[in-house]
């Protein structure tokens, strides 16, 4: 969803195309960044029973600065 977004906004420029990667393209910054916060906040907050305190924390201190919660 954030790639189908960054591309909706800014053009396929958000893909960078490696030809070493079998994959085949990857977000380019800051939509990189912005899917990896995502993804941690998504783990921390669907699933806390699975990490330490500490973890938690860390996983979601990306979106708390984004969003201004505590």
């Amino acid at each position: 969803m954030v790639g189908r977004r960054a591309e909706a906004l800014a053009g396929p420029s958000v893909w960078v195309v490696d030809e070493a990667d079998p994959e085949g393209a990857r977000l380019s910054e800051p939509w990189c960044a912005a899917s990896i916060a995502l993804l941690d906040a998504a783990l921390a907050f669907g699933a806390p029973d699975l990490l330490e305190r500490q973890d938690h924390d860390i996983l979601t201190a990306a979106w708390r600065d984004t969003t201004g919660s505590g």
